[in-house]
């Protein structure tokens, strides 16, 4: 279990030495960003405007599809590859661990970096569901309007 946690780790460090997976996420937060701001656009117009489900604007965009066609492929393309070109796969396949635990290493660190890709879009969640950052209940005011305190 160790070596495979230790090739995990490797795995996942090296995500963040190549530009690529900077390239990846800013991509990745700036479409779903814009999505999300083309989804909020609608969920605030009235009349005809609006529609019935905002959702359908971010799931039935073409925009939204091209990521999740492009985004796995960059994430993934790198993993044998980039051994390859730095001569480190003969010494990771001679080392003594087995084939599974490399694959598996491979797999769960790009897991983790899509994992950490969605990371940032649960700061959504509050502003779709109207979350109140303070205490007080909805429609009563911490001080009279009249001023004077209670």
């Amino acid at each position: 279990m160790r070596p495979t946690l230790s090739l995990i780790r490797r795995e996942f460090s090296a995500y963040f030495y190549s530009p690529i997976a900077y390239v990846v996420l800013a991509v990745f937060l700036a479409v779903t960003g814009h999505l999300f701001y083309l989804t909020l656009e609608q969920l605030t117009e009235t009349g005809p405007r609006g529609i019935a489900y905002p959702m359908e604007i971010m799931v039935g965009n073409v925009a939204f599809w091209l990521v999740f066609l492009f985004i796995p492929p960059l994430l993934t393309m790198r993993l044998f590859a980039e051994e390859r070109s730095t001569g480190t796969l003969e010494m990771l396949l001679t080392a003594p661990v087995r084939d599974w635990q490399v694959v598996f290493a491979k797999y769960a660190a790009c897991f983790a970096f899509y994992a950490l890709m969605w990371l940032p879009t649960l700061a959504y969640l509050p502003i779709l569901t109207d979350w109140r950052w303070t205490s007080e209940p909805y429609g009563i005011e911490p001080f009279a309007t009249s001023g004077r305190m209670w």
